[in-house]
């Protein structure tokens, strides 16, 4: 640690791991890498580079991390169980300097309808997380979640036992609220919102306190067992109380079996463990590099896992495009079939990337609308996100290129056949249910 004084202040930074569970907000390896390398020119004394238990590409994150930046102790977060910690502890084995952050919730909400602990277990099981992370590491720090809402002695009790069992850094999270009167009626609070948007010009940022998209959305598995088993766990207040309709729990490489689970039964599949646990090893592999997954994403997988249904139906092979002085553009595109043969189409519409999606469309037989798409990228490398709705379903898609338009090309293409898997595995469930 760096030298203590009475006006040095330590920064712990966690924009890698508490600021990426974020909905919308995972990175890969590459761009974790970026970000850690700008923390460590920065100077943040912590960089919590992330949370190997989440998915393999958090481990493999990490990992990337702990090897390649040097200066800022390297940290990683695990849930108070030896399987996390063991974890951590591989993931971390590179770094220099590096150190363990294990967490357990300890208010009374948290404890009764998350964890279903008393107090006493509680103690224990904090006492033996830390005792065990101290058989790796030299440094290990300990968060007792939701601090603010519990009982001061108990909280003393708790801080004093993990130190006694060797945690070196003790961090108390103020999560809690303070309410105040006002003549606000605060369920305009979105739709005022809305207004001072639209007439300035200026979007609402989706991490926005109180109005953003996010501020009443939550993608870590942790977060979304909490509030499946009671939403006060998370959120101080209600989604109506300012505007909103209700929370929203975002399905993404953060995400747990709680959530995946519910998610397919909302869908209609029943699976045994078995299958359920190949299906969710599948998830986590397509989460580690989409910012989220929607209902038609999850269904390809089931399709894949499940019933053989192997995504790739097409491949795009070539895109070019051209625009008229009489406004139309023209594009025309070539794809290769799971069969092997090469298709061809041209297509005319009002921009050039109407008439790509009107060339793919043409092809593949699937009509599909374009919600959204996101264009970013470094080193001459486009890195595209499209969402698409067909039908009731939205699915998401990301391609990388030198060219824009190749690069949304390619991600439509994914999309396609998604949603051609998709639709395989629900007329099968269809066919199943009938049969029974």
């Amino acid at each position: 640690m760096p030298e203590a004084s009475t006006d040095r202040v330590i920064v712990f930074d966690t924009s890698l791991r508490d600021g990426e569970q974020a909905p919308g907000a995972s990175m890969d390896l590459e761009q974790k890498l970026r970000v850690a390398r700008a923390l460590q020119a920065l100077g943040v004394d912590v960089l919590e580079a992330g949370f190997p238990a989440a998915s393999p590409g958090d481990y493999e994150a990490v990992a990337a991390v702990a090897r390649q930046v040097e200066g800022p102790i390297v940290c990683a977060l695990a849930r108070a169980n030896r399987e996390d910690i063991d974890r951590v502890t591989e993931a971390l084995r590179p770094a220099g300097r590096k150190r363990c952050h294990v967490f357990l919730a300890t208010s009374p909400i948290h404890r009764e309808f998350k964890l279903g602990l008393s107090t006493t277990e509680v103690v224990r099981r904090a006492v033996e997380a830390i005792r065990h992370a101290r058989q790796s590491f030299d440094d290990v720090e300990y968060s007792a979640e939701d601090a603010a809402r519990t009982e001061p002695d108990f909280l003393c009790e708790v801080v004093e036992k993990v130190i006694e069992a060797g945690a070196t850094t003790v961090n108390i999270p103020d999560t809690d609220h303070f309410q105040l009167r006002t003549g606000i009626r605060t369920q305009e609070l979105c739709a005022a919102s809305r207004a001072v948007a639209k007439a300035s010009g200026f979007a609402v940022a989706r991490n926005k306190a109180v109005v953003g998209q996010n501020a009443f959305a939550h993608e870590a598995g942790i977060h979304q067992h909490g509030m499946m088993a009671n939403a006060l766990t998370y959120e101080i207040m209600r989604p109506d109380d300012v505007g909103f309709e209700s929370s929203q729990l975002v399905l993404g490489k953060h995400s747990g079996r709680h959530l995946l689970r519910h998610r397919l039964e909302q869908l209609g599949y029943r699976l045994d463990d078995v299958r359920f646990e190949r299906a969710f090893v599948e998830v986590k592999k397509l989460a580690d590099h989409k910012k989220e997954l929607h209902d038609g994403d999850v269904e390809a997988v089931v399709a894949g896992v499940l019933h053989g249904v192997a995504v790739g139906q097409w491949e795009l092979l070539g895109v070019s495009t051209a625009s008229g002085a009489g406004g139309l553009a023209t594009a025309a595109v070539t794809l290769r079939g799971r069969d092997g043969k090469e298709v061809r189409d041209a297509a005319c519409a009002q921009s050039p990337l109407e008439a790509v999606f009107r060339s793919i469309e043409r092809i593949t037989g699937t009509a599909a609308r374009v919600r959204d798409y996101q264009v970013g990228g470094v080193d001459g490398e486009s890195e595209v996100r499209i969402e698409v709705q067909h039908r009731d379903r939205t699915y998401s898609g990301t391609a990388q290129a030198a060219d824009v338009l190749v690069g949304i090309a390619r991600a439509f293409v994914e999309v396609v056949n998604r949603i051609d898997a998709s639709g395989r595995s629900r007329r099968e469930l269809a066919e199943s249910e009938a049969r029974t």
